[in-house]
């Protein structure tokens, strides 16, 4: 909102310069042209001020905001920053107990550690640990292609913690984590190009992040500020069944996408890096038709009158 309204007025500022030193008859045709060049960059600087935030002003009235949902229910969510702080450090605690006392990979430690987490969450502390474990043995095995190592770097390890914090409230009572993944929004791409650096930058600022995670019912998709990488809202949470396509595109060098079309037309297409290739591989796998693996959606409620016909 404040750099759209920022945009605006150094927009609508260079225009009036503009105008003025178009009509101006008084002045020399050099400070003329001193003018009109100097107006023409103040209105090209508002309008890149102007065209990102607007964009992600009314991009953002599609989304709904974390802060005011209410916890414990389907599109649920935290409080606040506070608790979004608090359950990323919780995470951390609990993927550290997860990776001593289970072990494996990546993938199975944040679905042991989710899992643990929304067990004790509910009140039964004694039985997280099992839990975990079992959440650990049903995550989706290595797909061979891309080398996990043992130890998780401390970057992703954050992102996880963020990721976690902000999809833990909205999991459904005895909803399972699969797999989780962190990518960029591949739209921040043409703001670069468009814009160049002041662009790119108002864009990553507003938005760009995205951290979406499979359960074994839904594909929950938060978004938020790319700079700090922090969930601020929820995209979708839609069930497998909405699911037309998730396709994973391998990069030349180090960077993937990820494509996930709906069948409702939605559409998202995220940018990975290398830590995130491996993850990003079992979200297409994971919702690869005909693996069985969709829960079937909720019986019709037909009216009374419409029964037996």
């Amino acid at each position: 909102m404040t750099g759209s309204i920022a945009g605006s007025l150094t927009l609508a500022f260079g225009l009036l310069a503009l105008a003025l030193g178009l009509t101006d008859a008084t002045s020399s045709p050099s400070d003329r042209s001193d003018e009109i060049t100097g107006a023409i960059f103040i209105a090209a600087v508002g309008l890149t001020v102007l065209v990102p935030c607007l964009f992600f002003l009314v991009r953002s009235r599609n989304r709904t905001a974390l802060t005011p949902l209410n916890q414990g229910g389907p599109g649920g969510t935290l409080a606040g920053a506070n608790a979004l702080k608090d359950l990323s450090a919780s995470y951390v605690q609990w993927l550290g107990w997860c990776q001593r006392e289970i072990g494996g990979d990546a993938v199975a430690l944040h679905a042991a550690t989710m899992a643990a987490m929304a067990e004790a969450a509910a009140g039964n502390s004694a039985l997280a640990g099992e839990t975990a474990r079992r959440a650990a043995s049903l995550a989706l095995p290595t797909t061979g292609e891309i080398a996990e190592p043992s130890k998780i770097p401390s970057g992703k390890v954050r992102q996880l913690a963020r990721l976690a914090a902000g999809t833990l409230p909205l999991l459904e009572d005895g909803e399972r984590v699969v797999v989780s993944v962190f990518g960029v929004d591949r739209q921040s791409q043409i703001w670069q190009s468009a814009f160049g650096v002041i662009g790119y930058l108002i864009a990553a600022s507003q938005g760009g992040a995205v951290f979406m995670t499979v359960t074994d019912r839904r594909v929950i998709a938060l978004t938020g500020p790319q700079l700090t990488s922090t969930p601020s809202a929820l995209a979708f949470a839609i069930p497998r069944s909405m699911v037309a396509q998730a396709r994973l595109r391998r990069g030349l060098l180090f960077n993937s996408s990820l494509d996930l079309e709906r069948i409702d037309g939605g559409r998202i297409r995220m940018r990975l890096s290398r830590a995130w290739a491996r993850e990003g591989a079992l979200v297409q796998r994971a919702l690869a038709p005909g693996q069985g693996l969709t829960p079937l959606p909720p019986v019709p409620n037909l009216p009374s009158s419409m029964r037996g016909f």
